[in-house]
């Protein structure tokens, strides 16, 4: 409809049918994508342990950035802990410039935040 071509990164939660999972949708041109699943226990097919991370090398201005979308849990933050860890692990597997968002399920100043701000910076507190 808008007559421009648009690329979208999928990383579902699990690999079954219907199922949540997590997106990146741009105009930008797309280098290399991945996707990632995190497994808070060793049921692959429990959906809150599980989740997941799109990635997207997008090209702006002639520079690779590598954007990812991801959700963690909002319950147990047991799980949350760990699918963070798995999360910040593997973006380290790409070259910076990082951009990592999505839905943390936390305040500022609580521990997920706190432990992202370990290696990025909080943009949307950087320019509000």
């Amino acid at each position: 409809y808008t007559g421009q071509a648009w690329t979208v990164v999928w990383a579902p939660v699990i690999n079954t049918a219907s199922t949540e999972g997590n997106v990146i949708l741009t105009r930008l041109p797309v280098v290399s994508q991945n996707t990632f699943q995190m497994h808070a226990t060793s049921n692959y097919n429990e959906m809150y342990a599980n989740r997941s991370v799109a990635q997207a090398t997008v090209r702006v201005s002639g520079v690779d950035v590598n954007v990812f979308s991801t959700h963690l849990d909002y319950y147990n933050t047991s799980y949350r802990t760990t699918q963070l860890n798995q999360l910040m692990t593997w973006a380290l597997n790409f070259g910076g410039p990082r951009l990592v968002s999505g839905d943390f399920n936390s305040w500022w100043g609580e521990y997920w935040i706190t432990t992202m701000q370990q290696q990025y910076t909080d943009t949307w507190q950087d320019f509000t």
